[in-house]
C-alpha cells in the first residue's frame, strides 16, 4: 500500500503542520502577486544579486527546525505509524565552517555580518568568508530549511 502523504524535495513525508503552514504561504504569495508584488521562490535565491543577499538575515523556517549538532543539521523523519519511534535523520552534514556559520543563523545577523565574524574567527579574507556565508545560506533555502526573515527589494 502506498503512502499519500504529501513529499518534500527530499522524499520524506511533510508534518502536517509544514504541509498547512506551506500552503497558508502559497496563498500569501499568490495574494501579493494579485496586488502587484513579484514574488520569488526559494530555490531563485541564487539568483539575488550580492547587495541584496547580503542583507538578508536568515531564520529557519516555520515549522520543522533543524536540531543542530556538531557534524550536521537533523530533522525528526515523519512517523507513518503512531506505533513507531521517532527518528532524526541528517538532512545536511556540515564542512569546514558551516557549523559556525548555522550557529548564528535565526539570531537577527545578517549574511554581511555573519561572515564578517567568520573572516575574524577563521583567519581568513572576508570575501571568501561572504562565498561560504552566501553558498550555505542559498544550499539551506534550497532544501527548505531556511528563508530571509523578511521581504527585499531586488529592484
Amino acid at each position: 500500500m502506498t503512502n499519500n502523504r504529501s513529499l518534500n524535495k527530499n522524499n520524506y513525508p511533510l508534518s502536517r503542520r509544514r504541509f498547512w503552514r506551506c500552503l497558508f504561504r502559497e496563498f500569501l504569495s499568490i495574494h501579493g502577486e494579485l496586488h502587484g508584488n513579484t514574488q520569488h521562490r526559494l530555490k531563485e535565491i541564487s539568483d539575488v544579486p550580492d547587495e541584496v543577499l547580503a542583507e538578508m538575515v536568515p531564520t529557519w523556517t516555520d515549522g520543522d527546525i533543524p536540531e543542530i549538532r556538531d557534524n550536521g543539521l537533523y530533522l525528526a523523519k515523519a512517523k507513518e505509524h503512531e506505533s513507531e519511534a521517532s527518528v532524526m535523520h541528517c538532512c545536511h552534514t556540515f564542512q569546514g565552517h558551516e557549523k559556525f556559520i548555522v550557529d548564528q543563523f535565526d539570531c537577527g545577523r545578517n549574511i554581511q555580518v555573519i561572515s564578517e565574524f567568520l573572516a575574524l574567527a577563521a583567519n581568513m579574507s572576508e570575501g571568501m568568508a561572504f562565498v561560504k556565508t552566501k553558498n550555505l545560506f542559498v544550499r539551506l533555502c534550497g532544501y527548505g530549511l531556511c528563508r530571509p526573515s523578511a521581504e527585499h527589494s531586488l529592484e
